[in-house]
């Protein structure tokens, strides 16, 4: 019986079968996600430092889908559009959407761009969670009820910002 492949699944993940192949390439594309993570984060930092202040939504819009691409790329992952894409957004704009594996994320981070509303521990995680947050993710703990209303708020506030840009 075939492997059930989700459309977003990488052909590679499931194509080897077993043995140490998989394992290596799976090593090689964990540091080679991270190397672009910290390496694309700092860049943008720099670049963040030194630009002005109306520049830097832009900047961070583009590395965010920048970012994605190249993770996409990274590990293998084989995408085939099969609906039109939304309209692209003169103001601000809410996605809301449940995804199936962390693929959809970064497929709609880089067809769509935008923030992540994301679980709290992914802020703590090493490399990622520092290109979580410069990349505007907002973070939320499932288990405190008040860490809900945060973000929800955060999400106000980042909506309120966008829709007033030009």
């Amino acid at each position: 019986r075939a492997p059930r492949v989700a459309r977003c699944t990488p052909m590679p993940a499931i194509a080897d079968g077993g043995g140490i192949r998989p394992k290596v390439r799976g090593a090689l594309r964990a540091v080679a996600m991270g190397a672009w993570t910290l390496g694309l984060t700092q860049g943008v930092l720099v670049r963040l430092r030194f630009s002005p202040e109306e520049e830097r939504a832009a900047i961070r819009r583009a590395w965010v889908q920048t970012w994605a691409r190249g993770l996409l790329a990274v590990l293998g992952v084989d995408e085939r559009i099969v609906a039109p894409a939304p309209p692209v957004a003169r103001g601000a704009r809410l996605v809301v959407a449940n995804h199936r594996s962390p693929f959809d994320i970064l497929l709609m981070l880089h067809h769509c761009g935008g923030s992540v509303l994301a679980r709290a521990d992914l802020e703590r995680w090493p490399v990622f969670g520092r290109a979580a947050r410069e990349g505007g993710t907002i973070f939320v703990d499932r288990d405190d009820p008040r860490s809900g209303a945060r973000a929800i708020r955060a999400i106000r506030a980042h909506l309120a910002r966008e829709g007033t840009a030009t």
